[in-house]
């Protein structure tokens, strides 16, 4: 199966508070890395681009920052923690790790924020005073509940009942999940890795029996990404033809009805060709913010089936957009330009999170 992990959501909203290091994967200074690039936290926070950023349930903003030499080679990386208001808590630096496969990343909790600062498995919480605390991993599964956090690519989640990191609930048959998310109850939602990919595995709260669906996929078709609302199951769909990879539809089934069919919400016309992954969120009106990791974002509605073009900043090479979703407020990071803004009305207006 096709298939990209949508958390660049998941890849942001799941994104990076850190890069490069040393060869064999041990932390090292930034300045190690070049002695003209800048290096302390103010510099970085300063000519570095904002490359992620998540805000927590009590509204504090953490936002990442690199400064790089060159195509995936950063060589200071810093972040900035900020209260409700506005006001920064405090500041500190990235950890480095040479290896651009390893992607950092940082998860909103209700209160703090889950990071991987190299993106290489060492985990902390970092609190509202900005202040950084280990967190313990444990060799078993265990029974997942509401609030928990899929991490590592499916292989592991955190508990915040817990405060730690526990290997994922293994799939039947021992399949491998390519996706897995957490609904807000507890229950497990899972793409396995298979020859089709036609398959969505369920694990109900409180339960430890996977129950299997079989996804309704096109000729050609494969999953490129999966999402659960409060309301939806979401799963998109791409289709691969002359000029790339397109979004042909998105499959949806409401969260609670394990026997309701899928409904398919075909993709319009000349939405690019570039739907190697796909990332849906829920918004707070029933909606469905759905778009792809270069310049493409829709708000559709699920029910007249409607997809309204999103109006996203003017960016610097016009492509390179990720978006997060906090309540009411939308982000947006150009990862090629550098810029990051945020919208209190969906698009409407777009404020420099600089200025």
């Amino acid at each position: 199966m096709r298939t990209a992990s949508a958390a660049l959501a998941t890849l942001v909203l799941a994104t990076a508070l850190g890069a490069c290091g040393t060869d064999d994967g041990e932390d090292a200074p930034a300045q190690a890395a070049s002695s003209a690039a800048p290096t302390s936290v103010p510099e970085v926070l300063d000519v570095g681009r904002p490359v992620a950023l998540a805000e927590d349930g009590a509204g504090r903003l953490l936002v990442a920052h690199l400064v790089e030499e060159g195509p995936r080679t950063s060589v200071a990386a810093a972040w900035r923690l900020q209260d409700a208001d506005g006001e920064t808590v405090a500041e500190g630096p990235g950890r480095q790790v040479r290896n651009e496969g390893s992607i950092p990343g940082v998860w909103p909790l209700d209160d703090g924020f889950l990071v991987d600062l190299g993106g290489n498995g060492r985990y902390d919480l970092l609190d509202a005073d900005g202040e950084l605390t280990p967190v313990e991993e444990v060799d078993a599964p265990r029974a997942l509940g509401p609030g928990d956090v899929a991490v590592e690519g499916a292989r592991a989640v955190y508990s915040p009942t817990e405060g730690t990191i526990a290997p994922a609930p293994p799939l039947p048959g021992g399949a491998v999940a390519v996706e897995l998310v957490i609904d807000a109850d507890g229950g497990a939602w899972a793409l396995p890795e298979s020859p089709d990919g036609a398959t969505l595995l369920h694990l109900p709260a409180g339960q430890t029996t996977w129950q299997e669906s079989t996804l309704d996929l096109p000729t050609g078709g494969y999953p490129i990404g999966l999402a659960v609302t409060d309301d939806l199951v979401v799963v998109p769909v791409a289709v691969t033809r002359r000029a790339g990879d397109e979004l042909d539809a998105l499959l949806v089934r409401p969260r609670g009805d394990e026997d309701a069919p899928w409904r398919r919400l075909e993709a319009p016309q000349g939405l690019g060709s570039s739907w190697f992954s796909a990332t849906v969120l829920g918004l707070p009106d029933g909606r469905l913010l759905v778009f792809d990791d270069v310049d493409v974002a829709r708000v559709v509605d699920p029910e007249a089936g409607t997809w309204e073009e999103l109006a996203l900043p003017a960016a610097e090479g016009g492509h390179g957009w990720l978006l997060a979703l906090a309540g009411e407020r939308l982000y947006a990071l150009d990862w090629v330009g550098g810029a990051a803004y945020v919208s209190r009305d969906l698009g409407g207006e777009w404020t420099d999170l600089a200025g």
